[in-house]
């Protein structure tokens, strides 16, 4: 008997337009749920980013809702907690990662009636031995990590000085589901597929929206002699072997970065110029924000650390300005609030203008572009 413990992780940023949520709401988050409560014997682990469902809410999006509902019903789906803002934890003090915690506990709560969650799931993978510690303390029982956290061959392990396990996702397996796989039957190709225990962790918008009609893949797990397990159900089966020392990494780390004290690269690099900019601009809010006192301009700086703003600034790789932008948009509001807007408006001025040489050279072929 093959098991698999499939995580699935849905988030839109909070600056996403209308169209593209409720777009992929259609492509995937409304077959996705609905799939899974037709199928109650199809167990998997979701993570719902507490901006999505603000998103349904400010949409009014009840369909959503009734989904949620009905899977909550069926009793297959584990769900976890998270950030609400999809941040790079790592990069955010210790009360800004439980500001972010709190908020997502209390928009689970208010919004879908989720509560009492298990598991945490990290945005991005992004995991750092702070960050763990503060999870632990909000207490959470688990994290879902990249197996590339580990030294070791593991698929679960407490994290050593902490009561935290960690579960590591299979990369073969995982990328396996992000690109070829069509059919369960794809993914025995895959790099590990011959483990007796799959672990795979992916956006949940492969099943729809990247990859068209994959939710469809749900109905064939029962006749391809798979059983499937949440991750709790998993660990409570299983003896978990040896505390670990857990890397500091995310999902897409190579080992090349993380040689180079670069555990989250596509976020903050340190030579990736845009970052630089980007990043002295949220320590210069975080400063103004905590110099404020105020709650308002703190609540916006929850909203404006989401990641996406840094993920697509990596020209060659990974490239959309217009998240830049969108990005900019918000800390011009916090700084508006807060005072300094014409130290905001110098650095802007830079970001702006790199970002337009940026897209000069890849319109020319100097440079390529990730998009």
């Amino acid at each position: 008997m093959k098991y698999w413990v499939n995580i699935l992780h849905i988030y839109q940023p909070p600056v996403q337009d209308e169209y593209w949520v409720r777009r992929i709401a259609q492509e995937c988050y409304i077959p996705l749920f609905r799939v899974l409560s037709e199928n109650p014997d199809v167990h998997v682990t979701l993570n719902i980013s507490g901006v999505l469902l603000l998103h349904f809410s400010r949409l009014q999006m009840s369909e959503m809702f009734e989904l949620i509902d009905r899977t909550k019903a069926t009793g297959n789906v584990e769900f976890t907690g998270s950030a609400a803002y999809h941040p790079i934890m790592p990069m955010l003090t210790a009360e800004e990662c439980i500001r972010q915690i709190e908020s997502n506990e209390r928009i689970m709560r208010d919004t879908a009636g989720i509560h009492s969650m298990a598991g945490f799931f990290l945005p991005e993978m992004c995991y750092s031995r702070a960050v763990a510690d503060v999870i632990a303390h909000k207490g959470y029982r688990w994290v879902v990590l990249d197996e590339i956290g580990c030294r070791d061959t593991c698929s679960a392990a407490q994290i050593t000085g902490t009561p935290l396990y960690a579960i590591f996702r299979s990369r073969g397996l995982s990328n396996a589901l992000n690109t070829y796989a069509v059919h369960v039957d794809d993914i025995f190709k895959a790099r590990d597929a011959e483990s007796p225990v799959w672990i795979t962790a992916t956006d949940g918008e492969i099943y729809g929206h990247h990859k068209k009609n994959f939710w469809q893949l749900f109905n064939e797990i029962k006749n391809a002699g798979i059983k499937t397990q949440t991750v709790s159900e998993f660990l409570n089966e299983r003896k978990v072997g040896n505390a670990v020392d857990v890397r500091a990494c995310s999902w897409a780390s190579t080992e090349e970065e993380l040689r180079d004290g670069i555990p989250y690269g596509r976020w903050y690099n340190r030579y990736n110029e845009l970052h630089q900019i980007q990043w002295a601009i949220t320590a210069i809010a975080r400063k103004r924000v905590n110099a404020s006192g105020n709650e308002e301009p703190r609540e916006m700086l929850d909203r404006a650390l989401f990641s996406c703003q840094y993920y697509w600034a990596n020209p060659g790789i990974l490239w959309y300005p217009g998240m830049i932008m969108k990005g900019l948009e918000l800390w011009e509001k916090i700084f508006t609030m807060c005072g300094g807007i014409r130290e905001f408006k110098s650095l802007a001025s830079v970001l702006r203008n790199r970002v337009a040489w940026y897209e000069r050279a890849i319109s020319s072929g100097n440079v390529n572009s990730g998009r």
